[in-house]
C-alpha cells in the first residue's frame, strides 16, 4: 500500500480544485474514491440538517456501495484510475459527477436523487463477490413514526447463507433473522425501534456483525454500523384560507315619478316599476313607502296598493275628481311621487379566517368547503423546511393536495424505497 499513499500525496495537490472539477485520470483508484467519497459525506450532512429525504438516501445507498466495491477491490486501489474497465469508470465519473450538481444546489433534487440511486444500485452489480460476505446496501434507511406496517430491515449483498449474521440495536438486543438467503438477510425490528421521545426525529444507530468469509479456516467475524433516519412525529404545518362568495344585501330607497294621470270621479290604478338592477323590498313596503302628490287639480295621491304586488312592479292608487268649467266637467289630474324601498344582491368575495394544524405521516387532512366556497389558498410548511403554495390541487414529494368545490384534502406520501 506505499504506493496508494504515495498518491494519496501527490492527489493532496487536487484537493484545492473546485467542487466540479472532473476527475484526474492519472490519480490512484483509491485517490478517487476518497474524493467522491468526501464530497458524498458533504451531500448526506447537509442533506440531514435541511431534512432532505431524497438527496439522504441516494447519498447514503451511494457511499456504502462505493465503500463495499473498495473492501472487494482492495488490490485496484493502488493502480491508476484510468487502468479500471471502461464501465466501472464511466460509473464513477458519473457518480462523482451528480454529487458535484447535489452540492451545488442546483438542478431538480428529485432528478438527481434518482439518478444517484440509479448509479448507486449499477455499482453495486460490479462488486465480485467470492466468497467474502458483502453487504451492498439494506432497506429501509429512513423510519416512518406512527405507521401500521411492521418494520422490516433487510439487507442486500452476497455470502449471507453461511454469515450467521446478527442485528444487534442501540439497547443491546440482538435480533434473530427472519429470513436469510445468500443475497439477502431480513429481521423484524422492534416497534419502538426508531421512535425519539421529543419526536424531532434524527438518526438511530446499529450494528450488523458476520462472519467475513465462511469458507476461511480463521473465521473472522466484522461489525458493520448501520444508520436510520427517524422523521419527526409530524410531516410538517398547514394554513389554509377559504375564499367564499357572499350576496351581500344593499338596500336603498328610491322615488319614482308615476307621470300625470287623468281622470273623471274615479280611481286609477297606474303600475310602477323598481330602476334597472333593484327589486322592490316587499317586507318594507307598508312600514316605509310613501306616497306624495307633485302637482294637479282636483286629484290626490292615495295609496300603494296592497294587490298584485312583486318585487318587479307595484300600483299606485290615486283618485281624480272633475274639474267644472263654464262649459261643463273637464278631467282632474294628478302626479305623484313614490318613495319605495328596494334593494339588490351584490356577489362579493371574502377571505375567511385561515385554518390551521399539523400533519402527520399516518392520516389525511380533511377540510370541509364553507358555504359558497370559490377557491383555496393552500400553504403547506413541511419538516424538511420548504414551503409550498397551492391554489388547487398539486403534488409534492411528501405529500398531495386535491382542492375543489367539495373540499380540501391533504395526503401524506411516507419516503417508499427507503
Amino acid at each position: 500500500m506505499k504506493q496508494y499513499k504515495m498518491a494519496m500525496l501527490i492527489g493532496a495537490a487536487f484537493w484545492s480544485l473546485p467542487a466540479n472539477a472532473q476527475i484526474q485520470q492519472g490519480l490512484a483508484t483509491g485517490v478517487v474514491l476518497d474524493q467522491i467519497q468526501s464530497e458524498l459525506d458533504l451531500a448526506i450532512t447537509s442533506a440531514l440538517q435541511a431534512g432532505d429525504l431524497l438527496i439522504y438516501q441516494a447519498g447514503v445507498e451511494a457511499r456504502d456501495v462505493i465503500a463495499a466495491w473498495r473492501q472487494a477491490n482492495g488490490d485496484l486501489l493502488d493502480d491508476a484510475f484510468s487502468k479500471l474497465d471502461g464501465k466501472t469508470r464511466e460509473l464513477f465519473m458519473k457518480a462523482d459527477a451528480l454529487v458535484d450538481k447535489v452540492n451545488s444546489g442546483v438542478g431538480d433534487r428529485l432528478s438527481q436523487a434518482q439518478e444517484l440511486g440509479d448509479t448507486a444500485l449499477t455499482i453495486s452489480t460490479q462488486i465480485p463477490t467470492q466468497q467474502r460476505t458483502l453487504i451492498t446496501r439494506y432497506s429501509p434507511r429512513v423510519l416512518v413514526p406512527q405507521s401500521s406496517a411492521p418494520k422490516v430491515l433487510t439487507l442486500y449483498g452476497a455470502n449471507f447463507a453461511e454469515a450467521k449474521p446478527v442485528l444487534k440495536v442501540a439497547d443491546g438486543t440482538e435480533i434473530k433473522p427472519l429470513s436469510l438467503t445468500n443475497q439477502s438477510v431480513s429481521y423484524r425490528l422492534p416497534a419502538s425501534f426508531g421512535t425519539v421521545p421529543d419526536g424531532a426525529g434524527g438518526i438511530v444507530p446499529a450494528q450488523i456483525s458476520y462472519i467475513r468469509n465462511a469458507s476461511a479456516i480463521f473465521k473472522k467475524r466484522v461489525t458493520k454500523d448501520l444508520a436510520f433516519w427517524a422523521l419527526p412525529a409530524t410531516m410538517g404545518s398547514y394554513t389554509i384560507v377559504p375564499t367564499v362568495e357572499r350576496a351581500n344585501r344593499v338596500a336603498h330607497m328610491v322615488e319614482i315619478h308615476t307621470g300625470e294621470l287623468k281622470g273623471k270621479d274615479k280611481n286609477i290604478l297606474k303600475g310602477i316599476n323598481p330602476p334597472q338592477g333593484w327589486l322592490f323590498d316587499l317586507a318594507r313596503i307598508d312600514g316605509e313607502a310613501s306616497l306624495r302628490g307633485n302637482g294637479g287639480e282636483a286629484g290626490r295621491c292615495q295609496l300603494i296598493a296592497p294587490q298584485d304586488r312583486s318585487e318587479n312592479g307595484v300600483m299606485v292608487q290615486v283618485r281624480v275628481d272633475h274639474i267644472t268649467k263654464w262649459n261643463g266637467k273637464k278631467p282632474g289630474w294628478i302626479r305623484c311621487i313614490a318613495t319605495m324601498p328596494v334593494y339588490k344582491l351584490e356577489k362579493v368575495t371574502q377571505s375567511l379566517s385561515p385554518i390551521t394544524g399539523a400533519i402527520a405521516w399516518s392520516s389525511d387532512v380533511r377540510i370541509a368547503p364553507p358555504d359558497g366556497i370559490r377557491d383555496w389558498v393552500i400553504s403547506v410548511n413541511t419538516m424538511d423546511g420548504r414551503n409550498r403554495q397551492f391554489t388547487g390541487s398539486g403534488f409534492d414529494a411528501l405529500f398531495q393536495v386535491t382542492a375543489d368545490k367539495s373540499g380540501v384534502l391533504i395526503k401524506p406520501t411516507p419516503p417508499k424505497g427507503f
